[in-house]
């Protein structure tokens, strides 16, 4: 069976008091955070940071002690696992990677608990949350 690994972040700004989640919406028609495939010779902090400035044109910096993944089948023969990290946005501005993202937005966690399409994505933005009361309030 063949194995696929992308990684890819939870993306925050605090915009006027307000935090709020960067969130792609694929051109498959999905809601979800920006992601893609390790390339050969590259880390998962290294796939995370270069996959979120490709498909959003927005650059990070990745927060430790925070990695989350989910695992799943995507054909009967390829077994894709997806690790998301948390990350801080070093610009706001958004340009999206056409041929694979339509959409990019700046979301607050309400909204992004409301468009997610996955429900392993909902999970890990949940368990982000609880990461940054955990991490924010130390």
């Amino acid at each position: 069976m063949k194995k696929e690994i992308s990684c890819g972040a939870i993306v925050y700004r605090d915009d006027l008091k307000q935090r709020r989640f960067l969130v792609i919406h694929q051109v498959q028609g999905h809601w979800t955070f920006p992601k893609g495939h390790m390339e050969q010779g590259q880390d998962e902090f290294m796939t995370a940071k270069r996959e979120v400035f490709e498909e959003t044109n927005v650059k990070i910096q990745l927060l430790p002690g925070f990695r989350r993944g989910h695992h799943y089948l995507v054909m009967p023969s390829v077994w894709k696992k997806v690790i998301f990290f948390v990350a801080k946005a070093l610009n706001g501005d958004l340009k999206p990677q056409l041929e694979e993202v339509c959409e990019v937005y700046w979301l607050t966690q309400e909204e992004v608990e409301n468009i997610l399409t996955y429900p392993s994505d909902s999970t890990i933005f949940q368990e982000a949350i609880d990461f940054f009361a955990l991490d924010f309030n130390n």
